[in-house]
């Protein structure tokens, strides 16, 4: 069963909040969310994330929304960021995560081949399938290369799918600081009004 997501937005305190998968949908009310919020004013946002990935298309709409907002979107992972949620915290101006948090390198690839056993499909459309994943990865690695070094390291991460703490996403320059919890709590109460 796929994770249910949410995608909050505090307006007043410029905050958006988003939990669990990256997907078609979520990508254009991201986008929407992001315009309203720079119609709106220009000055910082705020984005909390946590989740397990998702579709790699949407998630490269949502990271080209961050880095074309004329206001700049710090983006901060807590709990846990997975493939393509991990991904997108790269987009931000500044990265940040919460103690504790865990990050995790996913290769659409990998994940795609063990998903789709069962499914009858033609030779050709293994292939094609196969060739927009391995693209998927590409776009994914060349995210990461942007700012994380070394850049060799981060490639082999990837290809293994590894889990990494937030110290060493520091250690690579994947996340830039921790954020403090008392913020975090406070972010996430206004959220919780708006939900309720």
């Amino acid at each position: 069963m796929p994770e249910k997501s949410i995608l909050i937005v505090d307006y007043q305190n410029r905050i958006v909040w988003f939990d669990g998968s990256i997907t078609h949908r979520i990508a254009i009310k991201f986008g929407n969310i992001i315009k309203k919020l720079n119609e709106k004013q220009i000055a910082p946002i705020t984005f909390y994330i946590r989740g397990l990935g998702g579709n790699p298309w949407s998630m490269i709409s949502m990271f080209n929304d961050i880095m074309q907002s004329p206001s700049p979107i710090g983006c901060v992972a807590h709990d846990y960021v997975a493939s393509a949620c991990f991904t997108l915290t790269q987009a931000g101006v500044w990265r940040a995560a919460l103690p504790g948090t865990k990050f995790l390198f996913h290769s659409a690839d990998g994940f795609s081949r063990a998903t789709k056993r069962n499914i009858q499909q033609t030779q050709q459309e293994i292939s094609d399938w196969l060739e927009r994943l391995k693209l998927a990865d590409l776009m994914q690695f060349f995210y990461f290369s942007l700012r994380g070094r070394p850049v060799q390291a981060i490639h082999e991460m990837l290809k293994a799918n590894m889990a990494l703490s937030l110290p060493r996403a520091i250690q690579f320059f994947l996340v830039d600081k921790y954020f403090n919890r008392k913020d975090f709590l406070q972010d996430r109460q206004l959220i919780r009004k708006i939900q309720n």
